[in-house]
Order: C-alpha cells, then structure tokens, then sequence
C-alpha cells in the first residue's frame, strides 16, 4: 500500500477539489430538457480549466472511452456514454467523472433525480445511499469485499431492491 508525503496529498486533494466543484456546478444546472453530451461538455472544460486532465476520456477499450463522465439515466446501471439524449422530468441521472491533477487521480459520483420522480425512485435513491454508508461502515484493516458486499445487499433488500448481480 503506498504511502503519500504532505506535498503528493495537497495534489490528490487539489484533484479532489476539482471534482466536487465539477459535481456542485453539474448539480446546479442540471435540468429537464438538457442532453447529456452537454453536461459532459461543461465537465470537460471545468476540469481542463483547473490545468487537470478527464481520468476517463481515452481509457482503453473496445472502443477506448469516448468522454469524460460516464452519465447513466434510469435503467442504466454504470458507464453511460453521454449523448444527444434528452433528461425530462421522472429521470433518475448518475454522473460518475474522474480528474487526473499532476498525476493524481479523483474519481467522484453522484445521482439527481430530475423532476417527479415519483416515490418508488426516490426509495431506490435512498436505500442506495444508505447501502453505500453501510459499506462504508465496514471497511476496515483486513477486512474483506465480501463484508461491504454483503452489507449493501442486505440494506438494498431490506427495502425491496435487489443488486445487480452481472453487467453485459
């Protein structure tokens, strides 16, 4: 595991910074009828603006990653590429995004619900929030994926949700 200095902890946390101004100023202005490739445009010019660098545009695949957030609406699980697709109103949007600062990664997500989204959505929101505090709760030295694994099911489930077991 590494250890960081005083001066390569001011980058990671500089990185860190970049990204939730990013998530702050999305949050801000996210609204019905705005298309995703332009949130990933405004994020784009953000993190270049801070003299950093998007920590997911280019990574290699088949294709390499065309942008720099990944923007999953409603039944999107992780890694939506952002387009010409129209949010409106009942729309549940996670924008997961990634900085690279003088060689210092961040990586930050968040989720809005735009509009109504009625009250099943809004359960859903909430139970995955408090699935990640539940595994974040059992992160400790030696402890084990499984323990954080098991805690997010457990809490998804006691609300009626189920995980998601396989991504094609």
């Amino acid at each position: 595991m590494p250890v960081y200095n005083e001066h390569q902890l001011n980058f990671i946390r500089h990185s860190c910074e970049i990204l939730h101004d990013v998530e702050e100023h999305l949050k801000s202005i996210i609204r019905e009828g705005m298309i995703t490739a332009e949130l990933d445009e405004i994020a784009e010019k953000m993190i270049l603006d801070a003299d950093a660098l998007p920590a997911f545009k280019g990574v290699k695949g088949d294709p390499d990653y065309p942008a720099t957030c990944c923007i999953s609406i409603n039944e999107e699980v992780v890694h939506g590429i952002p387009s010409p697709r129209k949010l409106k109103s009942g729309d549940i949007v996670s924008i997961d995004c990634g900085a690279i600062y003088k060689g210092y990664y961040s990586d930050a997500a968040f989720t809005v619900a735009i509009g109504d989204v009625g009250k099943t959505a809004m359960s859903l929101i909430e139970a995955t929030r408090n699935a990640l505090f539940a595994a974040a709760e059992k992160i400790r030295p030696g402890g084990r994926i499984g323990d954080l694994s098991e805690a997010i099911q457990k809490t998804a489930e006691k609300k009626g949700f189920s995980v998601v077991r396989h991504l094609y």
